[in-house]
């Protein structure tokens, strides 16, 4: 019954949690109760399906997380995750204690990247010293509260989009180096490359790396030497370290061999290169631009599932889903009871049963009460995202 490229019809009856809709879910009215793309993480969804006499739903193999694990694995696992998470109010205090660092941090980034454009746009070496200093400052708060800096991330404004997109793929790609336990000056490198992947697009017209609308086939062509031309300003501030270099040249090719700037596909392109291009990619997509549809971060999810073995390697693609969550950590959703929460985080243990808080009543009017639920622990399941409340609430005021 299981087959990876295309969606399955299952019977209720075979129904497990995990599976992810094909589908969107609607009752004999033509509502829809459970949208595309939704996870099934509980019985209450799976006896709710019942109710309503639906008989079979679409399943989307490549997406879905059945457990493989034993009744009595899963129920050990879920105690440690209740463990976990059983001091709510600590989780939430070291979010809020790290996020005013966070942002202090990210800012003095993002100065660092606009300086070093400027100094790369009018002819000038750049400065190596304060652009590594920041690497590794980043690689260090980042390591200590990963979910903080995602939360930014994923909150994220439209504004300098070219110099804080640099910094963002940074912390993305230094923690996803980490849980992939490489070596320390290998992920040092991986976050200097992150830093410069982009820095050849200084030498372009800014007529075209800060255009608002959709490129035209010679725009985009131009566009397309911000990667050669990177690797010659790295030369150039003697930046030889292999590692670099090939992040800011490669970061754009596909694992099926469709990228550039030289077409490199499957195990010709490093797994260091890897990790950047999907950083990059999940990034750009969450980022607002004007002349493109953003997306929220478990829809980026959803589409970088999508681009596996295509754009990028299956394997790398499912460290990355474990890091940032199948529910990122800022992403707003709402509940089966009508309610809307905001993820304030997950355990790797667990991606489908987030810590919610819970922002609006299922009467729609702002809740008052500082009430925060893991998923796994109660009745509610998530039934859609809710990307309308993106830039309503702010992070700090719902601390």
């Amino acid at each position: 019954m299981k087959m990876e490229n295309e969606l399955i019809k299952v019977k209720l009856k075979d129904i497990k949690i995990g599976m992810c809709l094909g589908n969107h879910v609607v009752d004999n009215f033509g509502k829809q109760i459970l949208s595309a793309g939704n996870y099934l993480t509980s019985k209450r969804q799976i006896e709710m399906l019942y109710d309503m006499a639906i008989k079979e739903v679409y399943i989307d193999y490549r997406k879905s997380l059945v457990s493989s694990q034993s009744p009595k694995e899963i129920v050990k696992r879920e105690a440690e995750v209740k463990k976990e998470f059983e001091n709510t109010d600590k989780i939430l205090s070291n979010l809020k204690s790290a996020l005013p660092q966070m942002r202090i941090l990210l800012a003095d980034a993002n100065k660092i990247v606009e300086l070093m454009m400027n100094q790369v746009r009018g002819g000038k070496s750049f400065d190596k010293e304060s652009m590594i200093k920041n690497v590794l400052e980043l690689k260090e708060k980042t390591k200590h509260n990963p979910q903080a800096m995602f939360s930014l991330i994923n909150l994220k404004k439209n504004e300098n989009f070219v110099f804080k997109h640099s910094i963002h793929v940074t912390a993305l790609a230094l923690t996803l180096g980490a849980i992939l336990n490489l070596d320390a000056s290998l992920i040092q490198a991986i976050g200097i490359g992150s830093v410069l992947h982009d820095i050849g697009k200084a030498k372009l017209p800014f007529s075209i790396v800060h255009k608002t609308g959709s490129y035209t086939k010679q725009e985009y062509d131009i566009m397309t030497t911000h990667t050669v031309i990177g690797e010659k300003i790295c030369l150039q501030n003697k930046i030889t370290n292999k590692v670099i270099v090939d992040i800011v040249k490669h970061h754009h090719e596909c694992y099926d061999g469709t990228g550039y700037p030289s077409r490199l596909s499957k195990n010709q392109i490093d797994k260091y290169i890897s990790i950047v291009s999907i950083c990059d990619y999940y990034e750009g997509i969450t980022s607002p631009r004007t002349y493109k549809k953003t997306l929220a971060p478990s829809q980026a999810i959803s589409k970088i599932f999508h681009t596996s073995n295509i754009r990028f390697d299956r394997r790398l693609v499912s460290y990355f889903i474990k890091m940032i969550g199948i529910y990122p950590v800022g992403s707003f959703v709402r509940l089966n009871s009508g309610r809307v929460g905001i993820v304030l985080g997950f355990s790797h243990k667990l991606l489908l049963n987030p810590i919610l808080k819970i922002l609006l009543n299922s009467n729609g009017s702002v809740s008052r009460k500082k009430e925060i639920i893991i998923l796994n622990e109660v009745d509610d399941f998530i039934v859609e995202i809710a990307t309308e409340f993106k830039n309503i609430f702010k992070l700090e005021d719902i601390l």
